[in-house]
């Protein structure tokens, strides 16, 4: 609801939520799209498991839960999202996935990085061998040639640059001592209200 039913501000708030520095959480519901408002009680609604009505596969047997199940539950539900590859169910688990794979996204640590658009957001970070730059475009229209610059990063002469959210072309780094980076662009287009992480292969 903070999002006003906004189905491209939730799958990006999905995004930064993996992506980014500290702890992830997420409250139940919010991965298949569930509304919600204050009070508390309208915030913690039947999880909706499917679209046989009353009660959205929550409760069988006649069971009667203590609130109604949200009116949406016909189109917004784990039992159609877990079918569908470009459902918000579907993107919160390849999140977790990337998440899990990543030591730089859960641990890494912070360095200096500059883009040449202040519509994007930029974090770049390693741990060990394992770096990662992540861009958010938050524009509503996409932006071109986006140029990164960094004074030091993970990448290295020969190593490979993947992009792992959005699975597209990577223009690959041609990085200076210490993996300095000037002039980079690594991707041509960045689609608006999107996130990119571009994960280094060595």
């Amino acid at each position: 609801n903070q999002l006003n039913g906004d189905r491209s501000l939730a799958r990006l708030a999905a995004q930064l939520e993996f992506v980014l520095p500290g702890t992830a959480f997420i409250y139940y519901g919010e991965e298949i799209g569930m509304s919600g408002a204050k009070p508390d009680p309208d915030l913690r609604t039947p999880m909706q498991w499917n679209d046989v009505a009353p009660m959205a596969g929550f409760s069988k047997g006649g069971t009667t839960p203590w609130h109604a199940v949200n009116a949406d539950y016909p189109t917004v539900n784990v039992e159609r999202e877990s079918a569908e590859q470009a459902s918000l169910l579907s993107l919160y688990k390849s999140l977790i996935r990337l998440r899990a794979k990543t030591p730089a996204l859960r641990h890494g640590v912070e360095l200096p990085v500059t883009v040449s658009s202040d519509r994007v957001f930029a974090s770049l970070r390693q741990e060990g061998a394992d770096g990662v730059l992540v861009l958010a475009n938050f524009a509503t229209e996409p932006i071109k040639g986006v140029v990164v610059d960094a004074p030091q990063s993970p990448f290295e002469s020969g190593t490979v640059v993947e992009e792992e959210v959005q699975g597209v072309p990577v223009g690959q780094p041609r990085p200076g001592a210490r993996g300095r980076l000037e002039g980079w662009v690594p991707i041509a287009e960045l689609a608006s209200r999107s996130v990119y992480v571009l994960h280094i292969r060595r």
